[in-house]
Order: structure tokens, then C-alpha cells, then sequence
């Protein structure tokens, strides 16, 4: 079915072809009488819309999802207000999106128990968007109740727990409290190796996040080492072009024409965008994504917007829960 195809597509990390499929499959719901079904194929369509940038129509979408689905007794209405919330932010609405996070976070404490893990999701994804508009103590309130919380209810190596810690580390680089955020990126990434294994997914992320932060702290040599790691497991574990080997190995890039190594990166890129070609085809819209991103990166230009990128507010975006 078109469902599964675009839910294979989002997968790869083909969103220009999924994109396609996912309108297909919210007008043919649109047009049946389950307006359940219709709601959570609008909301798919514009958390794909969203990752494309298409940001404006995401929300205009949400929007309407929201006010079609009415009350919250409807079991997905908090879901998405909170899909919503995060649309408001990307297009600059912060404050609107923030009053429609506390508004969920409320909801969720009345609704269920403080360390329920609903109330405990809402209040991660407030300190998310808290984080993103700069209210960064705030932020670090709420964060370290979750990781408390998180720590009291499923333990120390829990999924959940692990991304509450790794979000805290993120707001504490934003406040400048690098050695801290670096210590505890460095503790969620040993759990992480121990619970899921060297190379699960989450613990390449966190590979991946503390090179960030060791690249804030100014440590680039050891960033780079990290981020050479993470690729090549990437790279061996899913293949050259999975994305999100392809986003690994663009922020590689990135490293290493701002460190002077203008040559390997573009020895990188025409290797991904080959490969890209060739799977996919020459004139695919992802194709054309993955060969524009490398060229804006490696093309002559000062190093200092290369090295703009990794400045704290580009570092470390953070999740609600694994």
C-alpha cells in the first residue's frame, strides 16, 4: 500500500518521494467517513512536510487537525496540540507554541500521575522547545526533574531515562557548563554501549553528541576522531547512503573543511552523491538534496561560516523520549 511505501521512503530518509505518497494516502482517508484514520494521515503528512522545511503548510495542516479533532477526550488530541506546538516554533511562533505546550504539560498532570510516562513525555517536550527559544534556565528546571523522575521509574539504563540525561547535557552546553554536558553526554554514551551495544543507533548519536561538545569546548582533534568513528560504524552497519549515515557524513564534512581538510570532504562528498546516483538515480529529489547540502559545504568560501555551524545554538537538537 502507499502507507507502507512512504513509511519505507521516511525510513531511508527519502522525504521528497514520500511526500507524494503520504498526500495520496490523507485524501483518500480524508474522503472516508473515519475521521480518526483521516486525522493521523494529516498528521503524518506534516511531520514530513516539516522535514522538508515545508513548515508553513505543516502548520496550516496541524491546525486544522487540531480543530477537526475537537475535545480532548479524543485518545490523540494532546498528541497533536503537541505536534502543533512544535510546527508554532519552527516557523518563529515560540510563545504560541510554548502557552500550547504548558497547556498539554497541564493536561498530562490532571489527567495522570506526575511520573506517569505521558506526563513525563510533556514536560520533555517542553524543555525542548524552551531549549530551542533560548529559555534555557527554565529549561534546565524542568529537565532535571525529568532525569530525576526518569532515574526514580525506569532506572538508570532505560531508553527514556538516557534521552532525558542527554537533553539536560544538551541545555547545559547552551549555558555554557561544558564540562558538565560533557560528563554526562560521556556517562549516557557508556550506558548506551552497554544496554544496546556499540553500534545501536542511539549509541552512535551519542558518539556523535559529544563530539559536539568536545568541538564547543574547542577540542576539535578529538571531535574529529569521534565523528571519523562514528561515520565509518555507520557507513559498515547501514551503508553510505542511509540517512542517517548521509547527515553523520555531511557534518563530517563540515568538520573537516572547517579544519583545513577541504580535499577529504570533497573525496567524501563525491563518493555519497556517486553512490546516491547510482541508487536512486541522477535527477531523484533526495539525489539533488544530498549533492546541493555537500556542494554548499565544500565549495571555497570563509571558514568561518563553515565553523558558524558549530556554533551552541547549531549543537545538539535534542528528543522528547528514544
Amino acid at each position: 500500500s502507499q502507507s507502507k511505501l512512504a513509511d519505507a521512503l521516511y525510513q531511508q530518509g527519502r522525504h521528497l518521494e514520500e511526500v507524494s505518497h503520504r498526500e495520496a494516502v490523507a485524501a483518500i482517508c480524508t474522503k472516508s467517513d473515519d475521521l480518526q484514520t483521516s486525522l493521523n494521515a494529516r498528521s503524518r503528512l506534516a511531520h514530513t512536510l516539516s522535514k522538508l522545511d515545508q513548515h508553513v503548510r505543516a502548520v496550516e495542516i496541524l491546525e486544522q487537525v487540531v480543530k477537526e479533532c475537537g475535545h480532548r477526550d479524543s485518545p490523540d488530541a494532546l498528541w497533536f496540540q503537541d505536534n502543533l506546538a512544535m510546527a508554532l516554533s519552527r516557523v518563529g511562533k515560540h510563545e504560541e507554541a510554548l502557552q500550547l505546550k504548558r497547556k498539554v504539560v497541564q493536561t498530562r498532570c490532571e489527567e495522570f500521575e506526575p511520573n506517569h510516562p505521558y506526563t513525563l513525555w510533556s514536560q520533555s517536550s517542553l524543555a525542548k522547545t524552551l531549549t530551542d527559544v533560548g529559555y534555557y534556565a527554565e529549561a534546565l528546571a524542568v529537565e532535571e526533574k525529568l532525569v530525576k523522575a526518569s532515574l526514580e521509574t525506569m532506572g538508570a539504563n532505560h531508553p527514556n531515562t538516557l534521552w532525558a540525561q542527554d537533553n539536560l547535557a544538551i541545555t547545559l552546553g547552551h549555558l555554557g557548563r561544558h564540562e558538565e554536558a560533557l560528563d554526562l553526554k560521556k556517562e549516557v554514551l557508556k550506558r548506551r554501549k552497554m544496554y544496546f551495544g556499540p553500534k545501536h543507533k542511539y549509541t552512535l548519536w551519542s558518539t556523535g553528541s559529544v563530539a559536539d561538545t568536545l568541538l564547543a569546548m574547542g577540542e576539535k582533534d578529538e571531535a574529529l576522531k569521534l565523528r571519523r568513528r562514528e561515520v565509518k560504524d555507520r557507513q559498515k552497519i547501514h551503508g553510505i547512503i542511509f540517512a542517517d549515515t548521509i547527515e553523520a557524513q555531511l557534518k563530517l564534512a563540515k568538520l573537516l573543511t572547517g579544519m583545513g581538510h577541504r580535499e577529504e570532504a570533497i573525496e567524501l562528498q563525491d563518493k555519497v552523491v556517486k553512490l546516491s546516483r547510482e541508487a536512486f538515480g541522477p535527477n531523484n529529489p533526495d539525489t539533488l538534496r544530498v549533492a546541493r547540502s555537500f556542494a554548499e559545504i565544500t565549495s571555497p568560501g570563509p571558514t568561518q561560516e563553515i565553523w558558524s555551524f558549530f556554533s551552541p545554538k547549531h549543537l545538539g537538537c535534542g528528543a522528547p523520549w528514544g
